[in-house]
């Protein structure tokens, strides 16, 4: 199996890296435990800013980039995405909206409906995002923007199996409510785990 991980902030210290490296250590340690064949990726977007092209209808210009290449050859080859982000004004960074415009470009092949024909071979995505405000601000007041372009975004390019987990109020957890985050996260990568 192979998992591509996406984190999505521009601190090392942030709660994003730090829930995005218990993720990926989480993985390793089922890799050697289990013996399992699991091939992880992981890419800080952040590390790639002066890499990273906005999207462009030019094709040959967006096709000659390295970075867009780079990830046609990563998204095409995953069979499980992580993506951990915070959510700024509502919404998702603009470093990962780029990211999503340019996978959008390779991943699947209009036809015609509602959706699209998937060229890759992803079949689950997990996406955790946090925020400084509280649940019930997002959920009924605005909805969560970036939850919501994740999630047509994946549908339309034919996954299915979309999950999302948000922590909401990040700066009044405490070590009791941050732990049953890690330890509620790392049950849904078990679940993100099994084959479909």
């Amino acid at each position: 199996m192979k998992i591509l991980a996406i984190l999505a902030h521009d601190k090392k210290e942030s709660l994003n890296s730090f829930i995005f490296s218990k993720i990926i250590e989480y993985l390793k340690s089922k890799n050697s435990v289990k013996n399992n064949n699991i091939e992880i990726e992981t890419l800080n977007l952040y590390d790639c800013a002066e890499q990273i092209p906005f999207y462009t209808h030019d094709k040959t210009k967006l096709e000659s980039n390295s970075f867009f290449q780079k990830n046609k050859s990563l998204i095409l080859n995953a069979d499980r995405l992580i993506i951990v982000h915070p959510i700024y004004w509502y919404s998702l960074p603009s470093i990962l909206k780029a990211w999503v415009d340019l996978i959008t470009n390779y991943a699947y092949k209009y036809e015609s409906g509602n959706n699209a024909k998937a060229l890759h071979n992803i079949k689950k995505v997990f996406v955790v995002n946090t925020s400084m405000a509280p649940a019930f601000y997002r959920k009924y007041l605005t909805a969560n923007p970036a939850k919501k372009q994740l999630l047509y975004t994946f549908k339309f390019i034919d996954i299915k199996d979309i999950n999302f987990y948000e922590i909401g109020n990040v700066y009044k957890l405490d070590n009791i409510k941050f732990e049953k985050h890690i330890k509620n996260i790392l049950e849904e990568i078990d679940e993100l785990m099994i084959l479909t």
